[in-house]
């Protein structure tokens, strides 16, 4: 065996230790993404979640809510901060998930879905009233997303 044959036999293995290099890379690179797409999720569901249990499963801010959707104004000054805190903080929840998508850490098949579930509440006109009164405590990207969406029709 000749210097050269040596040479290309050296050059194959070398060439076939960067490849398996590269592949052990990307399995490695790989799993902590979708760890952290996953923690996306549930941190993202977890505060939506929050908010729903905060909201329907007390008595009073479930009343609070099924007079609010229609009509702000029916509800009394005290009433109206409730309810307007409430639906602030489903945004923020939802803002957070825009993001979470725009950044690859929310799946498409999540982010569609809060999608929906958020725009359901857009159709109701005292949500849509709360939006236009603290949508500038949003930031524009947001704001815009929202502003340009159409409301998914609810089902209450």
């Amino acid at each position: 065996m000749n210097w050269d044959a040596i040479s290309a036999i050296g050059e194959l293995v070398g060439a076939l230790a960067v490849v398996v290099s590269v592949l052990y890379l990307a399995f490695q690179v790989r799993g902590p993404v979708r760890e952290a797409q996953l923690a996306a999720i549930h941190e993202v569901s977890e505060g939506f979640r929050e908010g729903i249990a905060a909201t329907f499963m007390d008595p009073h801010l479930s009343d609070l809510f099924a007079r609010g959707k229609d009509d702000v104004d029916v509800l009394d000054q005290p009433e109206r901060i409730q309810f307007i805190a409430f639906i602030q903080r489903n945004y923020r929840v939802w803002e957070d998930a825009f993001y979470q998508n725009r950044a690859g850490r929310l799946d498409e098949p999540h982010w569609r879905s809060m999608e929906r579930q958020y725009s359901a509440l857009l159709s109701w006109p005292g949500v849509r009233r709360v939006w236009s009164m603290r949508r500038e405590y949003f930031t524009p990207d947001f704001m815009h997303y929202v502003d340009a969406l159409e409301p998914y029709p609810h089902s209450l």
